[in-house]
């Protein structure tokens, strides 16, 4: 059951500084840090949207917020964040409410963990 950071399912807390190696060898330094920039904004409208939406138990907009959250997660390398987004939409994809909101109070902090590297990275 998920339900904490130290949760160790999902593999390693994303290391922010080797994703963005990885993204700036992929697309250089003006294209990676454009990328952070466009994922900070989406994780900014995508958790508070998630959260919202659990509290109304909308399971569509729930899932169609973690997809687009985890496809940009996926894209900077962040793959324990990746991971687990991929659990949350499979559990709401069968159905299961069980662990759904463990599993976004653990992308937020996550995510936390993580923010204050990319917005240096990214300027802001």
């Amino acid at each position: 059951m998920a339900g904490t950071a130290t949760d160790d399912r999902f593999g390693p807390r994303d290391s922010a500084h080797e994703a963005l190696t990885r993204l700036e060898s992929e697309l250089g330094g003006p294209g990676a840090r454009e990328v952070t920039s466009l994922f900070l904004d989406a994780a900014d409208r995508r958790l508070p949207e998630m959260a919202a939406a659990l509290e109304k138990a909308d399971a569509e907009t729930l899932r169609y917020a973690t997809h687009d959250l985890r496809g940009g997660a996926a894209i900077m390398h962040l793959e324990r964040l990746s991971a687990l987004l991929a659990e949350l939409e499979g559990s709401l994809r069968q159905g299961d409410w069980a662990p759904v909101a463990a599993l976004v109070e653990l992308a937020g902090e996550d995510f936390a963990s993580i923010r204050p590297v990319l917005d240096q990275y990214a300027g802001r």
